[in-house]
């Protein structure tokens, strides 16, 4: 019986600690805790504070961020417990809080940055990009003799894939796939990239009613468009556009970089935008002039090329704002949407997702400007990568309008588009 009493006590326990565990874990006091950013941005010297309702220990691991606590003791003031982080060097430190040194409820990883200093751009640009490898849009019956067939369908390809070989060979043009799907016998061999991933399929040409071989697949191998450049690095002579990804019109794939370039362009038109119809900025450019950078990147935060210089307002740079430094209020963007003129124009930060990890909606926007909102009513199609200044520091980029009201979109964190830079 005494051997049984103890099992039962020492289950009970195991129970009772699993609840407190539990209980801990979803308390308003936790939770307030883990609400607290996973990934904190600082520049050298900077300092920021965070309050809490809980008994923690902290710990710091790394030289770059200094915890201005005690990290040695459990603190005990309920109400008044803060975690204060001062950047020391640049790099990177993860602080962890522990309920009483137990359980970790909350890690953070702190970057540290040197001052940067960015030169805002604001031009209006044309963005050509050749796609590495040929993109599938879409799938599609082949009338042959014998009636319709698909062999891209039937062979497993699917619209959103990318094509990057044909037996072995690389294919960067519609014409090279045309070429090889010419010269193949029974069967062709696909190497494909599918959300990341390589595989192989093979495939079995057919001849339409003419006699030419067909796959049964429409592919892309290039695009182009208007846009707006954010900035210039003096440091690395990069440039960095758009503020989004250039992505498929027809997959929304985001589409790979084998090479492009960024020409200056000229606003010839400007439809506004209304409520339900967004806008857009109407240009023209030629690629038969100098590029102002050659791009070296697509990503989810907008496109980067290498370059000399741009044409700004200001010349000599402004600071950077990391997302801790970016307040709700007045503001100013630049942009091009006449002619080739840049200005400058009033808006307000209305909103702003510190925390967030959707990179390309940082802060909410709205333009106030009334020579802007005459003009274009509001944010449109071509302004996005319209830098955005706040107290003479570059905090981030125009990205997307809000369809049910053109005066309002998007902008990301300057930050956002650094690191995805690289």
């Amino acid at each position: 019986m005494g051997e049984k009493r103890r099992v039962r006590i020492k289950r009970a326990a195991g129970w009772l600690l699993s609840a407190l565990v539990l209980a801990v874990n979803f308390s308003p006091e936790v939770q307030a805790i883990r609400a607290m950013p996973e990934n904190i941005s600082m520049t050298r010297g900077q300092e920021q504070s965070y309050s809490f309702l809980f008994p923690c220990r902290i710990e710091a691991d790394g030289r770059s961020a200094q915890v201005l606590s005690d990290t040695s003791e459990t603190l005990e003031n309920v109400g008044t417990n803060t975690l204060t982080i001062k950047a020391q060097d640049s790099g990177k430190s993860t602080i962890t809080l522990s309920f009483l040194g137990l359980i970790p409820v909350k890690r953070i990883n702190v970057s540290v940055y040197e001052n940067r200093m960015l030169v805002p751009g604001g031009m209006a640009v044309g963005i050509t990009l050749r796609t590495k490898g040929v993109l599938v849009v879409g799938l599609s019956d082949v009338e042959t003799k014998g009636g319709k067939v698909s062999p891209a369908a039937q062979s497993g390809l699917r619209p959103g894939d990318v094509v990057l070989k044909a037996d072995k060979i690389d294919v960067n043009t519609t014409k090279a796939l045309s070429e090889a799907v010419a010269k193949a016998g029974d069967k062709l061999s696909l190497t494909i990239e599918r959300s990341g991933e390589r595989m192989e399929l093979e495939i079995k040409p057919v001849l339409d009613e003419s006699g030419i071989k067909r796959l049964g697949a429409w592919v892309r191998d290039s695009t182009a468009g208007v846009g707006t450049v954010t900035y210039f690095d003096p440091g690395n002579e990069t440039v960095g556009a758009l503020g989004h990804p250039i992505t498929d019109p027809d997959t929304g794939s985001l589409l790979s970089v084998r090479a492009g370039s960024i020409y200056k362009a000229t606003i010839e038109q400007v439809i506004r935008g209304e409520i339900g119809e967004p806008g857009q900025l109407c240009g023209s450019f030629s690629q038969s002039g100098t590029p102002v950078a050659q791009l070296y990147e697509n990503t989810i935060c907008g496109v980067f090329g290498n370059s000399e210089s741009i044409y700004s307002l200001y010349p000599e740079g402004i600071p950077v704002a990391l997302r801790s430094e970016v307040d709700v209020g007045e503001a100013k963007i630049i942009s091009t949407v006449e002619g080739e003129t840049m200005r400058e124009y009033d808006c307000e930060i209305v909103q702003i997702y510190k925390y967030t990890d959707n990179g390309t909606k940082s802060m909410l926007v709205r333009i106030t400007d009334p020579r802007l909102l005459s003009i274009t009513g509001g944010i449109v199609q071509g302004m996005s990568g319209s830098p955005i200044i706040q107290d003479g520091k570059l905090v981030g980029a125009v990205t997307h309008v809000l369809v049910n009201d053109p005066t309002r979109g998007y902008g990301i964190f300057i930050e956002n588009m650094l690191d995805a830079a690289g």
